[in-house]
């Protein structure tokens, strides 16, 4: 069973993945992220990548966060968040996608989607990814949001939760990172833009 750690909703239960690969922030590593963000959280315009189980956006709005959007490719999984987000009852801050992160075809469609759902405009404040080990999903992630058009100009933060033997490379990223820091067997990255 996972918990909420802070904020409006700490305490409730939110359904666990059945799905073996689908691995959870640990409760640390949630605090100790959450810890580091504080105030920057409140009012933040949250995206989160690999989305599992929700729990990162749901953590986030919990703490504050004015909206998420939540991209995911598993039916099943996107299933879970949507009954994750019913429990706490943030169906009106809470946008979910399904589409591939490692694919520049679902930033455009993503797009599309905050341009019709969202027409005052969205733009993401902190992006949160979490995508399978071992894939080298972090570093193509990162090339698919520097081509992505919606954040030519704006660098959000962004973290990435990965192995702790991942290399993280990529081309004309306008990110660079700002830390790192260990929790058992995930790292946290903290990427920024320009300084």
């Amino acid at each position: 069973m996972l918990k909420l750690t802070g904020g409006q909703w700490r305490g409730r239960a939110l359904e666990t993945p059945k799905d073996q690969q689908v691995r959870p922030t640990t409760v640390m590593a949630r605090e100790a992220l959450f810890n580091i963000l504080q105030q920057e959280v409140v009012g933040c315009r949250w995206l989160e990548l690999y989305a599992g189980s929700g729990i990162m956006a749901l953590e986030a709005l919990s703490r504050g966060a004015h909206s998420a959007v939540l991209m995911e490719r598993a039916p099943a999984a996107l299933a879970l968040i949507q009954r994750n987000i019913d429990k706490v009852g943030a169906e009106n801050q809470c946008y979910l996608l399904r589409g591939e992160a490692d694919r520049a075809s679902s930033f455009s469609i993503l797009q599309k989607k905050l341009e019709k759902r969202f027409p005052e405009g969205w733009r993401a404040d902190m992006i949160f990814m979490d995508p399978p080990y071992g894939k080298g999903l972090v570093s193509i992630t990162l090339e698919r949001l520097a081509q992505w058009e919606a954040l030519q100009g704006h660098t959000p933060l962004i973290v990435a939760e990965h192995e702790p033997e991942a290399e993280i490379a990529w081309q004309g990223s306008p990110w660079h990172i700002v830390q790192q820091r260990r929790y058992g067997q995930s790292v946290l990255t903290f990427l920024g833009g320009p300084s």
